[in-house]
């Protein structure tokens, strides 16, 4: 199998929005046996599972750059969601390039485990899941998910990245009474949003370096803005930081801090924006469902973990321009202009968001970017702690 440089990893990462690359580095650590511990459940982020076609699963929609540009329109949800002909297959182990050639995604953190003794399949799972979805219907799969294999009622350590470490934080507070989690390690997770997920609605695949017109054919943008307006998971992944959004009301009215989980105003601008970009007429109760979505997530979010659950976040200031602010005109979603915070985040997740709650002891730091956290062996030693104490 060919092997990648730095550039060609970064530009697979780049479509679509939070999917890991690189190369795994050796632990070095001599590997421990784990029969008897505590089994590892790992949660991808958005963009981390492959989505094939229902009646032929062989027919992969997404697992690399390739089916990304072939078949990108494909990856939007209908309304009714009973004619979604998508259904996840696997966690994206490595991603297929445009010419061929393949890189690393998630089977690099699969190997860090596997170096600690851990056997997949046996006291270590991987749970793939429709990422464009809801992440309340995530974490109900992933509680499925333990059920099939036999863990309910039994202490498992979670290990969540991105995305995953919100479906993880879902699952845990939903199902505290039925479910012993005994360490839950989120990995660059966006607790409290990221600015970027309300450029990804204004401006599609442009705010991850790809521009619309290379994915979709020319005079077809609008489908770049459809699929992404269509996924439940952007709108979960809206900021809720102090600080992360301000919207001029009127042409020359102040700009004023807002929220937006209270700001009809927004929702209002994003309806529109949606009717302008996507030219989708029944978006109202979408919308509504959406925002409700967001709020029960951040109350769960809030709230104090059970006292079983051992959190460890995973964070990174390395990146010096992370996206933490939005600054909307008086039309306000739709002609945006971008604040752009220096030494903040990883690149995708303000530092505030990935921390979230969690005491300083209780935070690891990484040196890496958020698609490159894996690579990073300062973290794996702590880590290897933490699982096998």
């Amino acid at each position: 199998m060919m092997r990648t440089s730095n550039k060609d990893r970064r530009a697979a990462w780049a479509i679509p929005s939070i999917i890991l690359a690189g190369l795994w580095l050796a632990f070095g650590a001599p590997s421990v046996h784990a029969q008897g511990r505590v089994p590892v459940v790992f949660i991808p982020g958005i963009g981390g599972s492959v989505l094939a076609e229902k009646a032929n699963p062989q027919k992969v929609y997404f697992g690399g750059v390739k089916q990304t540009l072939d078949l990108f329109a494909k990856l939007e949800l209908p309304l009714d969601r009973s004619k979604d002909k998508l259904v996840s297959t696997d966690i994206l182990r490595k991603a297929q390039l445009a010419r061929g050639s393949y890189v690393d995604q998630y089977d690099l953190i699969i190997n860090r485990l596997e170096s600690l003794g851990y056997k997949e399949g046996a006291g270590l799972f991987t749970f793939h899941y429709d990422w464009r979805r809801s992440n309340f219907e995530a974490a109900d799969g992933l509680r499925q998910f333990i059920a099939a294999k036999g863990l309910t009622g039994k202490p498992v350590d979670l290990i969540g990245h991105s995305m995953g470490g919100l479906v993880s934080t879902i699952y845990i507070q939903k199902y505290a009474a039925e479910q012993k989690v005994r360490n839950f390690i989120a990995m660059g997770t966006p607790f409290f949003g990221a600015a970027k997920a309300i450029r990804a609605l204004a401006e599609g695949f442009a705010v991850f370096g790809v521009e619309n017109y290379l994915v979709v054919g020319a005079g077809s943008t609008g489908t770049v803005y459809r699929v992404f307006a269509s996924m439940d998971s952007i709108y979960e992944l809206l900021p809720t930081y102090g600080d992360c959004c301000h919207i001029r009301e009127t042409e020359s009215g102040p700009m004023t801090e807002i929220s937006l989980l209270s700001n009809d105003l927004v929702w209002q601008r994003f309806n529109l924006l949606m009717r302008e970009k996507t030219r989708v007429s029944e978006n109202a109760e979408f919308l509504a469902r959406t925002r409700k979505n967001m709020a029960e997530q951040r109350r769960l979010v809030d709230l104090p973990l059970p006292p079983n659950v051992r959190l460890t976040v995973v964070a990174s200031d390395s990146s010096e321009s992370t996206l933490v602010q939005f600054l909307g005109a008086k039309h306000g979603i739709g002609k945006p202009v971008w604040g752009v915070g220096r030494n903040q985040g990883d690149g995708t997740v303000p530092l505030v968001s990935a921390i979230g709650h969690a005491p300083k002891d209780k935070v690891i730091m990484s040196n890496r970017e958020h698609q490159f956290i894996f690579e990073d062996d300062s973290i794996w030693p702590r880590l290897r702690t933490i699982l096998t104490q």
